[in-house]
């Protein structure tokens, strides 16, 4: 077992023995975390790694969950070792949020596991890239995932299933260790070593979806259709995964800032559609993207419509002006942007600094009369959210000036100030009412 585990760590860079890592280890105390938490215990000195053991009582099983607390506590006091643990509600946290109990126990987990990492973070003055996350997933869940996630209609990234190693937050890694061992192999172990694991029940009864395929779907497959199914699917995901990591790299070298519709459209479907994925990654969006979503925002592009978006998950969204695609999220804060006017009496008339509203015009030399503002910033070709940023000076909704980057400091798009033909007013006054403003908003 240990041999193997490290073979895994050093093939898939999981732990560098060089850095004095740290790792927070998810401890339930069952069969796989159990074995994980063993076996790295025994293989600390070699990583040259300190562990931190966790623990979360989800409150689902009144009794059996607070004696699994007492069994981890007491297994880490005699490794030496202090456990964290954390009490979570996730019944009524899956009611506040509005997902499944399942997910909110996976949230309440790694929000558990995060908020150690932070405190060795600042205890220890240290980056994240120096601690670890480390669960216990192992093959089986690897060919249970990929089944679950062909069920559902997964893409080819998908069946590249569960990583060994990703990116968390702030520069924390999430490594899995035993996912190359099959559950029957950590069962052993354990027997081995006489861990003595804590049973969840609930494991046995086919109420989760997960549990319907390890408990009922595979074994009828396995028995109708080929006995190393598990193997199968593991193959399939090792595949796919190589194929992943090629095209990931791809994706790499074709993005660009800013990205450009003219770019988009050279690329093959392949890449574009991962190339958003990517984007969004990079804006905080990395989980709840579907297909439709990218089958969307890929027509969108295509077409290039200036002022044209799609909305994803979690306030996200995509935008195409004059050429550029924009993603970004936006502010949930209603008054984000928002400028309040400024009133002022000069030479005997009533003026106001604001930004626009509608309805807004302006006589600039030349035109030989009149233009609406919109569209004049559409004609300068400045972004719909960029707009809304432009000081203005204004009598009703007349605009005597439309105040420039060069005097407002601001970045807007708009770089030179215009006047309404005729109009004259001191540079200095303006500046002078733009740290105003400036303050109110």
């Amino acid at each position: 077992m240990i041999k193997k585990v490290k073979e895994t760590i050093e093939q898939h860079g999981l732990v560098d023995p060089s850095e004095n890592q740290h790792i927070v280890l998810g401890l339930s105390g069952g069969p796989d975390s159990l074995c994980l938490f063993h076996v790295l215990t025994e293989m600390k000195k070699e990583l040259n790694v300190k562990i931190h053991p966790v623990h979360v009582n989800h409150l689902f099983r009144p009794g059996a969950a607070e004696e699994d607390q007492c069994f981890v506590e007491e297994l880490c006091r005699s490794f030496g070792l202090e456990c964290r643990t954390f009490v979570v509600d996730c019944d009524a946290k899956a009611r506040a949020e509005g997902i499944s109990s399942e997910e909110a126990g996976r949230k309440a987990r790694y929000e558990s596991f995060y908020q150690v990492a932070e405190d060795i973070m600042k205890r220890e003055s240290i980056p994240g890239d120096r601690i670890r996350i480390a669960v216990g997933q192992n093959q089986n869940d690897q060919a249970e995932t990929l089944l679950m996630r062909i069920l559902r209609g997964t893409g080819p990234d998908g069946l590249a299933g569960i990583d060994y190693i990703r990116e968390g937050k702030k520069g924390v890694r999430i490594i899995r260790p035993l996912l190359d061992i099959p559950r029957e192999a950590i069962e052993t172990y354990c027997l081995e070593h006489r861990l003595k694991p804590r049973e969840d029940h609930t494991n046995k009864e086919a109420i989760y979806t997960r549990n319907k395929i390890r408990l009922e779907l595979i074994p009828w497959l396995e028995q109708q259709f080929n006995p190393e199914l598990r193997e199968a699917l593991v193959r399939l995901s090792a595949i796919a995964r190589q194929d992943k990591e090629c095209l990931a790299e791809l994706v790499k070298e074709a993005d660009r800032t800013p990205l450009t519709t003219d770019q988009y459209a050279g690329l093959h479907p392949a890449i574009r559609k991962r190339l958003i994925l990517r984007k969004l990654a990079e804006k905080g969006l990395e989980q709840g993207v579907a297909s439709v979503h990218l089958t969307r925002a890929d027509q969108l592009i295509l077409l290039g419509r200036t002022g044209s978006r799609l909305d994803f998950p979690e306030g996200f969204c995509l935008k195409i002006e004059y050429g550029n695609i924009l993603i970004e999220k936006e502010e949930k804060d209603p008054e984000k942007g928002i400028y309040y006017p400024i009133e002022f009496d000069w030479k005997g008339q009533k003026f106001q600094l604001r930004t626009r509203i509608p309805g807004d015009v302006i006589r600039l030399p030349g035109l030989g009369g009149r233009k609406k503002l919109q569209n004049f910033l559409v004609d300068q070709k400045i972004p719909r959210e960029q707009r809304e940023r432009i000081p203005l000076l204004a009598a009703g909704n007349r605009i005597l000036v439309i105040i420039g980057d060069e005097i407002s400091g601001r970045e807007t798009g708009l770089s030179r100030s215009r006047t309404e033909d005729g109009f004259d007013l001191s540079e200095g006054l303006v500046q002078r009412l733009l740290v105003e403003f400036d303050k109110k908003a």
